[in-house]
């Protein structure tokens, strides 16, 4: 299983190291314990006790997390596979009680590159006395996820304890509240702001120089629409007094419709009635009045002649014939023989003649002749 290395630890800013020189620097003695799958228990580092799988190194102060794997693949083969990783923490100890504390401070692969395979002890703040804790697991199984590590939020959401939509069964159910929107704001605005250039107004007015306006091209207007002196042909007609012609005649167009007079007509007006004293010097006819119809008072009314169901006469006097319509009968068999269309018929008549051709004999079959059929 291959996957990527991401360094878990906040780097924080330092300084640049001064270049050790190894060869005139006395080496310290760093003493690394190391564990298969997990970090050692903090407390077995407790009372001034260590646990029992140490490794010495002599190293510096620049040493690389890379260059500690390196060592310690040289005393433990099994660490040699590839995609091995290996965590490394600090142990240091506590200096208001006797206690120690582990910080993680980087991680590395085997056959991988990571992001803190060059970082150094002092980078790492190792102090003289401090234990260096390394966990190793080995390629087939997946590592332990480090505190601190950018995993992904619980995808579950808590139930709400609130109100009754959602509420969580375990819990006692709390008052729910209600937010309102934020109201709308009203600003009062006495005017306009200074926005306007005033620096060209004064007492008497807009300081302005003359300018002129040119207007447009007024409309034309046509008053004759009818052709002019060039469309006419007189020449081609001659005078009526020298040549004899049929008459002519111009028809105009239908006149424009003027109405002066926008009063009714003689139909919109309605002759008096001779009903009823109306008319002075008529003889008044008789009237009548029509009246609406009475409201009806009662306010229960009962059902008519026709709600009331017609009693059988079956059951008073002689019953009349009844017959019954019985259903389809249903065919029990289903019968797969030709119908009556596949049959030859037989005619009644008087049979004409038929012939019947009979077979070819074999050329080895003998002739029916006797001594008689020669003579």
């Amino acid at each position: 299983m291959t996957s990527a290395i991401e360094s878990m630890v906040v780097d924080e800013k330092q300084l640049p190291e001064k270049p050790i020189d190894r060869e005139k620097t006395c080496p310290l003695l760093l003493r690394v314990f190391c564990n298969t799958g997990r970090h050692h228990n903090i407390m077995e580092y407790s009372r001034g006790n260590v646990p029992s799988n140490e490794l010495q190194i002599y190293t510096w102060m620049d040493a690389t997390l890379r260059e500690i794997t390196g060592l310690v693949k040289e005393v433990n083969p099994d660490a040699r596979s590839k995609g091995t990783y290996f965590d490394f923490s600090l142990v240091t100890p506590e200096l208001r009680n006797s206690g120690y504390r582990m910080r993680e401070i980087g991680v590395t692969c085997s056959g991988q590159k990571g992001a803190d395979d060059n970082k150094t002890l002092a980078q790492a703040r190792f102090t003289i006395g401090d234990y260096l804790d390394i966990s190793i697991t080995p390629p087939n199984r997946q590592p332990a996820i480090r505190r601190g590590a950018l995993r992904p939020a619980p995808i579950y959401k808590l139930q709400t304890l609130v109100g009754y939509e959602g509420h969580c069964l375990s819990r006692p159910r709390g008052p729910a509240y209600t937010i309102r929107p934020r109201t709308q704001i009203h600003v009062e605005s006495f005017g306009p702001g200074p926005r306007y250039n005033v620096s060209k107004l004064t007492n008497y007015g807009v300081d302005s120089p003359p300018a002129y306006t040119i207007a447009g091209r007024e409309p034309f207007k046509v008053r004759d629409f009818g052709p002019g002196p060039g469309a006419h042909y007189p020449e081609l007609c001659p005078p009526m007094n020298h040549n004899i012609r049929a008459p002519a005649y111009s028809i105009k167009s239908r006149t424009r419709l003027k109405l002066d007079d926008a009063g009714p007509g003689p139909n919109a007006y309605i002759l008096p009635t001779c009903i009823g004293p109306k008319i002075p010097d008529k003889v008044a006819q008789g009237a009548f009045s029509i009246a609406g119809i009475h409201k009806m008072k009662e306010k229960d009314v009962g059902p008519g002649p026709a709600a009331y169901k017609n009693v059988s006469t079956d059951l008073i006097k002689r019953s009349s014939p009844a017959f019954s319509l019985k259903w389809r009968t249903q065919l029990s068999e289903i019968d797969l023989s030709p119908g009556p269309r596949y049959y030859p018929q037989y005619h009644g008549a008087r049979r004409a003649p038929m012939y019947s051709f009979g077979i070819r004999h074999s050329e080895c079959a003998g002739l029916p002749i006797t001594d008689l059929d020669e003579d």
